[in-house]
């Protein structure tokens, strides 16, 4: 009776952990999605660095990335260390994922991932939204998809 008991309770068990399954992972950004995010981030190349600029009149730094995604119809938190929360984060970035440059577990600024060698970025007043050379190593990535 006892033997029949557990292993209906572990049929049980392992029936019901199936039905609460982890929703499945959400992909990194594909190439043809972290094309589009640069693509769109960089029409607004020369566009002034504003502090809490969030439209091509000028951009801080969260407000180019908030921007840009919305342009895409995705929406993000508006500020760097919203959008860094609500990222899902990766070690190995891609076109398009973001960087997100911290001082301890605080992050400060945010840009788009190009390559290695380049981030694009509204990175500070004097110099507006371009393509810019990493200044920090103390960064982390994240990535946000697209809709379909």
């Amino acid at each position: 009776m006892r033997k029949k008991l557990a292993t209906a309770l572990l049929t049980a068990t392992v029936g019901l952990s199936s039905l609460i399954a982890a929703p499945a992972a959400q992909a990194q950004v594909t190439s043809t999605q972290g094309a589009r995010i640069v693509r769109t981030a960089e029409a607004y190349r020369g566009v002034p660095y504003v502090w809490g600029g969030s439209s091509p009149r000028g951009f801080d730094c969260s407000g180019l990335t908030w921007y840009t995604f919305r342009r895409l119809g995705r929406w993000i938190p508006r500020t760097a260390e919203g959008q860094w929360t609500a990222s899902r984060h990766t070690r190995t970035p891609v076109e398009g994922d973001l960087v997100f440059v911290h001082s301890g577990s605080y992050v400060f600024h945010v840009a788009i991932y190009v390559n290695s060698r380049t981030w694009l970025e509204a990175e500070r007043p004097g110099r507006g939204v371009n393509l810019y050379r990493p200044w920090s190593r103390s960064v982390w990535y994240g990535y946000f998809t697209l809709p379909r």
